[in-house]
Order: C-alpha cells, then sequence, then structure tokens
C-alpha cells in the first residue's frame, strides 16, 4: 500500500505500508485521518498511522501497524462515520465488528444466511450497518444500540430487519412455467452493489443484476413508550413524535384513564355545590346515572341541612344513605327502625303470569 501526495507537482508516495503483504480492503478513520484499518494476508486487521515527520519525508518511510489481531474476516472493512473506533468486516457468511479499543477479539458476530458480498454503515445515522447477500433481492440493517467496551460478558444490543428491493407479490406462481419465471425474475432482482443515499437517511439505492437501479425504503423500527401522563412518545429517524393527552388519538380510543385525568384536571369531584359535579359527566354516553347520582346527593345534603328534626338524628351525616336513614347501622339504638316483612307477587315484564316473591 502506498499513500500518495496530490499536492505535489510529481506525483509519488509519501509513504509504504505492509510492504511484501497481500491487502484485501481498507479504510481510513474518520477523526484520525492519518490511520487508516485494513485487512492483510487473509489472517489479519491491521491499523496503520501514515504521519511522516518532515524531516524524513523524503526518504519516503514504511509505516508499521500500530494494532493488529488474527482473524479470517478481512474483506469489506468499512468504519462507522459516527464512531470511528467503530469497524466492521466480513467473511464468507459473517458479519465481524470490532472495537478498535479492544481489538483483540471482535464485539460481536452476525451470522446471515448467505455469503455477505457488501457492507456499508450509514452516513447519516449513527449504529446503522448494512449487508447484502450475493444472489439475494434482500438486505440487512443491523441497528446497534449500544455498546459495551472492555466487558467480557457484556454484547451490544442488536436488532436486525430485512429489507428488499422487488414486489413479491409475483411469487405465488399456478404452474411450473410461471414458478420458473418468478424465480428468474427474483434472481435479477439480486443486489450486486448498493450505496446509502448521503441525504435521505432512509433511503438506500441499489443495483440489481438485471442492470436496475432500484430506491429502497428502511422502515422505521418503532419502539412506543407510553408514560403516566398519556403521552405517547416514539422516535421517527431523527424527530421525537409524541401524542400528548390532548391528542385526536383519545378521541378515538376512548380510554377510562384518559377520562379520569381531564375529569381530575377539571377539578371533577371538588365542586360546590356538589350538584356541579354532574356537568361534567351529563355529555358522556354512560354518565347519565353517574349525573343523577351527584344531583340525588346534592338533594339529599339540602333536606338534611333544612330539616332540623333529620339533622338531629343524623347528626353530622351529610349525605344518609338507606341504612342511615332506617338506622340499621347502629340497632342498638332506640330510635331503630324495625322493618316489617312483607310477601308479594313480582310480575316480570315479560312474562305476565309468571310470578316471584320478594321480601320488602
Amino acid at each position: 500500500m502506498s499513500a500518495l501526495d496530490t499536492d505535489a507537482s510529481v506525483r509519488r508516495p509519501t509513504v509504504e505500508m505492509g510492504a511484501g503483504e497481500t491487502c484485501h480492503s481498507l479504510a481510513w478513520l474518520s477523526t484520525r485521518p492519518t490511520c487508516l484499518v485494513a485487512g492483510m494476508n487473509n489472517k489479519s486487521l491491521k491499523i496503520f498511522d501514515a504521519r511522516v515527520d518532515a524531516v524524513s519525508a523524503a526518504s519516503r518511510p514504511t509505516s508499521m501497524s500500530s494494532a493488529s489481531n488474527f482473524t479470517r474476516a478481512v474483506h469489506g472493512v468499512c468504519v462507522d462515520p459516527f464512531l470511528d473506533f467503530r469497524v466492521a468486516s466480513r467473511y464468507d457468511n459473517h458479519v465481524v465488528i470490532w472495537d478498535t479499543r479492544n481489538f483483540d477479539k471482535p464485539i460481536v458476530t452476525l451470522t446471515q444466511p448467505r455469503k455477505i458480498s457488501q457492507m456499508a454503515w450509514s452516513p447519516t445515522r449513527a449504529g446503522l450497518l448494512c449487508s447484502s447477500m450475493e444472489s439475494s433481492p434482500q438486505m440487512t440493517i443491523h441497528d446497534i444500540q449500544s455498546w459495551v467496551v472492555m466487558s467480557e460478558d457484556g454484547e451490544p444490543a442488536v436488532t436486525e430487519r430485512s429489507i428488499v428491493g422487488f414486489d413479491r407479490s409475483a411469487g405465488g406462481a399456478a404452474d411450473a412455467a410461471s414458478a420458473t419465471a418468478a424465480a428468474a425474475s427474483v434472481l435479477d432482482s439480486s443486489f450486486v452493489s448498493f450505496s446509502w443515499s448521503p441525504v435521505d437517511e432512509s433511503a438506500i439505492v441499489g443495483v440489481t443484476q438485471a442492470g436496475k437501479l432500484s430506491v429502497v425504503e428502511v422502515t422505521e423500527r418503532i419502539a412506543p413508550s407510553w408514560s403516566a401522563l398519556h403521552n405517547i412518545t416514539w422516535a421517527h429517524g431523527r424527530k421525537l413524535q409524541v401524542y400528548g393527552e390532548q391528542s385526536s388519538v383519545y378521541d378515538v380510543v376512548d380510554d377510562v384513564s384518559v377520562r379520569m385525568y381531564r375529569r381530575t384536571k377539571a377539578n371533577y369531584g371538588a365542586e360546590q355545590p356538589i350538584s356541579k359535579n354532574a356537568e361534567h359527566v351529563a355529555a358522556d354516553k354512560e354518565g347519565f346515572g353517574l349525573a343523577e347520582a351527584w344531583r340525588w346527593l346534592d338533594y339529599c345534603g339540602d333536606l338534611v341541612e333544612k330539616d332540623a328534626a333529620l339533622k338531629a338524628t343524623f347528626g353530622d351525616k351529610r349525605f344518609p344513605g338507606v341504612r342511615t336513614a332506617l338506622l340499621l347501622d347502629n340497632p342498638s339504638s332506640s330510635n331503630a327502625a324495625n322493618p316489617e316483612v312483607k310477601m308479594m307477587p313480582w310480575r316480570m315484564e315479560n312474562q305476565s303470569k309468571a310470578t316471584k316473591t320478594r321480601k320488602v
């Protein structure tokens, strides 16, 4: 490998690296422009530092590798543009991800069903690695959500999802000829190369085996979060989508907890007189009985307050219930009611001749 000085009038290498070795792939580190990582000799990855002192520049020095490891994954080396210590390489059907700060062993190895043909990191979103397979119309998005360094047991959380660049609806063939044509169509739709869009973070442009360009949309992985205050939140690309408690979503989804929350914010249950609480629930289709209960409580309270005899009987019980009114809560009282039990027929509404007996 040789590094050239493009500003010089005579194009000649400024430094040579890996003399006598075979280089299979290489990539520059984004934040360290004098360093590159290369797959060498079908057995190792090496990091080279191409810095040359001004005094010895004319001697065309040979750079020595600053770090290396032993691996078969020496092809398709690429560096994450957001984290240049995160490096990916491949061999056969394996995607291998490295951390240059702990270069002895890979952080994670991902196995695919077919041989990997190309890999590339997203230039617009951190942690997204796309890989394509030979003779396959499918590409795989590897989403690295966390990164654990210098840990024996910890591995990064990696989720995978597949994307395709052709319409699968042509797959259900009825006869052998149609099945053969469909298989040929799938083969022609296989990707031989692809590139991330530098502007659109959800677009990949691929070249199929038939020589056609195909724009593939990277669908979002939706992971919603629902807060205790009824805010639904999820990530959409670089944006954060939020549906708050006032959103029209809750007009469609009749959630009783949202109704309780809205009523509480509107001072429901604390209105004076208490009959005003009925105004909060009267408009609800299921709130008629509840509104009548508030009005009945208000009527009972006024009745006790205005009737001196009732006030003396019930004391501080402003809203007496049936048991309190019949003095059943205190049967030892001399004023306790002694209800008489009578048996009488009860005609059913839908059965005029049938009767039931009830106690009164």
